[in-house]
């Protein structure tokens, strides 16, 4: 699976709507997505907003990308 990147939760990216927390997030190319492993959920940060996306090898943008598929899209809280 895809390194996910940790971030403080309260960063102003929003957070699971069921826990309240956030798990860092993955990215899919530019865009970057914030999950929660404990509910399977996910919700858009914006795109092209941290710049490590740019230095990431093939395999690992789409080993995330996989990852990201197996989450179910929220509105963050």
């Amino acid at each position: 699976m895809g390194d996910v990147i940790t971030f403080p939760e309260r960063s102003g990216f929003g957070a699971c709507p069921r826990c309240g927390r956030n798990d860092g997030y993955l990215n899919a190319g530019p865009e970057h997505w914030f999950i929660c492993r404990r509910h399977r959920l996910k919700w858009w940060a914006g795109s092209n907003l941290f710049s490590g996306w740019r230095n990431e090898p093939p395999e690992r943008r789409w080993a995330q990308r996989a990852e990201l598929a197996l989450f179910v899209e929220c509105e963050p809280r």
